[in-house]
């Protein structure tokens, strides 16, 4: 295989890493079905890993930085506005703030190079598990588990719009869903429909299951309720 057809990051024998970095973010956000299959033509996932791992932890940094920059001030602001609070409570809202962005956001960043990849195979096993049983074996569908992963890894380029604060985190993440379904339809050379239902079927069974543990605790609690 000519490695000129594979993405600049996977191509560091010719291509400057850095100048490679910056080119397949661009590539995958602005022409993304071209940019997909290339990726298609890869089997390694070393490198596409690695390149989500980066583009978390940007995501994480700039997101450690703006809780401590900006929800200090709104707690600030918090106080002053009711300052009618006991001590405990302010003892308590200090205790809430060092847990939501101090300690739990930092040691979420040091974790973030675990929880990617552990992330993508989970959420790629799931999803190529749904694109078989509605796709799978049918005629002109060529899943491939390993190119699933590798079109998941390189939708976080999107990543970085968290350095933007507040909505920044959001936008990103919309973006991030929308490439994998255009990720997942080229690497797999299948419909958007399928590649809709592998991505968006894990968010609905999630919804589903929550909603079978909540009627089934509601029927617990009506059963338990004396007649």
């Amino acid at each position: 295989m000519n490695n000129a057809n594979l993405p600049d990051w996977e191509r560091t024998d010719e291509v400057n890493i850095i100048v490679g970095f910056f080119n397949t973010i661009k590539e995958v956000m602005v022409e993304p079905t071209l940019f997909f299959r290339k990726v298609k033509l890869g089997d390694g996932l070393f490198k596409p890993f690695l390149f989500a791992i980066i583009m978390s932890l940007i995501a994480q940094v700039f997101s450690f930085l703006w809780n401590i920059l900006l929800v200090r001030n709104i707690f600030d602001m918090t106080y002053q506005m009711l300052s009618q609070f006991e001590i405990n409570e302010r003892i308590f809202f200090d205790e809430f703030f060092k847990q939501f962005s101090g300690a739990g956001s930092f040691i979420y960043m040091i974790l973030t190079p675990i929880l990617v990849p552990v992330f993508i195979v989970i959420f790629g096993s799931i999803a190529y598990l749904i694109m078989l049983i509605f796709a799978g074996f049918k005629e002109g569908h060529k899943l491939n588990y390993n190119k699933t992963l590798r079109a998941i890894a390189y939708s976080y380029a999107p990543s970085w719009i968290s350095v933007i604060p507040f909505f920044g985190g959001f936008i990103g993440g919309i973006w991030v869903l929308v490439l994998m379904v255009i990720g997942i339809r080229e690497v797999n050379e299948t419909t958007t429909g399928v590649a809709f239902t592998g991505v968006f079927g894990i968010f609905i069974l999630v919804i589903c299951c929550c909603c079978l543990v909540w009627i089934l605790l509601f029927s617990g609690i009506i059963s338990g309720i004396p007649r």
